[in-house]
């Protein structure tokens, strides 16, 4: 990867955890403590492309969506029965993205590597019990 592209991707990702980052973009800073706690939990180690692709895809795909249509008391709540849901998929993303890297021969983890983990487990991931996404009218 380029240095320059590795700039590129460590500012978005910094730009993502700033707080006025959510008040431009989304009314959703409720859940800014915990996109806080989803990238305290990627590896330090990884790449820049990798930490943004996998808390970028959360924050896009999980969180808001989730927030903007169950906004209510408890809806989301830290240690709740949705929030561990959603920490025990990012777990399983984390490890299994880890060992995409290893069989593909890298001593990092890229973006490529969290995408062949998410589409391997997709099917699987507890979140999908919330409906977010999958086939129409469920």
């Amino acid at each position: 990867m380029k240095r320059e592209y590795e700039g590129y991707f460590s500012l978005r990702l910094r730009d993502l955890t700033r707080p006025y980052y959510w008040r431009r973009r989304y009314d959703l800073e409720p859940i800014y403590p915990f996109f806080d706690e989803i990238i305290d939990r990627i590896p330090e180690e990884w790449r820049a492309d990798a930490k943004f692709f996998l808390a970028h895809n959360m924050l896009e795909m999980v969180l808001a969506p989730y927030d903007a249509v169950e906004r209510r008391p408890g809806g989301l709540s830290p240690g709740g029965a949705v929030w561990k849901l959603i920490i025990e998929d990012l777990d399983a993303l984390i490890a299994r993205s880890v060992e995409v890297s290893k069989s593909r021969g890298r001593t990092y983890v890229s973006s490529t590597s969290v995408a062949v983990a998410l589409g391997e487990l997709a099917e699987k991931l507890q979140t999908n019990s919330l409906q977010i996404w999958g086939p129409s009218g469920e």
